[in-house]
């Protein structure tokens, strides 16, 4: 299954980026600046769970991270049409104790936080662009770590794998409003494993006025 969405996502994303080469007229959703910085309300979905472990207070049952809402910032460089941005994120969950059939018990008592670096590559979708919006094809890879206090104390340190997109609406010269979904995977090692990742973004772009004309 993670196989064939890499694949796909590979697929795709090199489709929209041989799209762009074709077609190299300025996407005018995107600031007219060749760096911006983006801030962005944020809500991510973990599916799945961990067994707790005899140890713990909650003993064999499973924990269940859960919907967790955040902020993410990031630094986008524009490189034609595309974009490369490196960002950080972080959200916080509150968690939930499920029994073996992946029922939920009750509400987990303690923190559980969620937080990260990544890269971000975006290939614009220009054949359905307009001046004032623009949707996108977008990646992700990152390094995650996750810290859980109260019944169950664990640290763990993976990686995120994501694929998506989203619509940029430009707002004016400086500013662009962008409503963006990824799907994918985030992984904690052998301790907790592997969970399905959504990640659902509202931000804003600011654009960083260079020493230029700035285009």
């Amino acid at each position: 299954m993670t196989r064939t969405f890499l694949r796909a996502l590979i697929l795709v994303s090199l489709w929209a980026l041989i799209s762009s080469l074709h077609h190299p007229r300025e996407l005018q959703a995107q600031t007219a600046h060749p760096y911006s910085v983006q801030v962005s309300g944020i809500l991510t979905v973990l599916t799945g769970n961990y067994e707790a472990g005899p140890d713990s207070e909650i003993g064999d049952r499973y924990v269940n991270f859960g919907a967790g809402a955040g902020l993410e910032v990031q630094v986008q460089r524009r490189m034609g049409v595309s974009s490369l941005g490196f960002g950080f994120q972080y959200t916080r969950h509150a968690g939930s104790v499920e029994d073996e059939g992946g029922s939920k018990v009750r509400d987990l008592d303690g923190d559980v936080t969620v937080f990260g670096v990544f890269l971000e590559p975006r290939w614009p979708i220009l054949a359905l662009s307009t001046e004032d919006a623009a949707p996108y094809l977008a990646g992700r890879a990152g390094i995650s770590r996750v810290r859980q206090s109260g019944e169950v104390d664990v640290e763990a340190t993976g990686y995120t794998l994501n694929g998506g997109g989203g619509v940029l609406f430009r707002l004016n010269r400086q500013a662009t409003l962008d409503l963006g979904v990824t799907l994918g995977l985030r992984n904690f090692g052998e301790e907790l494993g592997s969970f399905g990742n959504a990640l659902l973004r509202v931000g804003v772009f600011i654009g960083i006025p260079s020493g230029g004309s700035g285009s």
